[in-house]
């Protein structure tokens, strides 16, 4: 298929981007908005306390008393 020239009379050909650029910027303004909500959403969301750790055992105290008698 060939192309022909544009003759007098013919219709403009125009390239439109404006619509392909408009729709790129509000993009990246959504996700840009979508970015910085899940970020602060995370910031505010307070990390759970860590549990305190179990009291020793028996057998524990026991290893722990003959090991300072050793240290002596």
């Amino acid at each position: 298929m060939l192309v022909e020239a544009a003759k007098p009379g013919d219709p403009v050909i125009a390239i439109r981007y404006g619509n392909f650029l408009q729709v790129l910027v509000q993009f990246f303004i959504i996700a840009v908005s979508i970015f910085l909500v899940v970020k602060a959403a995370n910031r505010l969301r307070q990390p759970a306390p860590a549990a305190p750790p179990p009291p020793p055992t028996n057998e524990e105290k026991l290893l722990m008393e003959i090991r300072d008698l050793l240290k002596r």
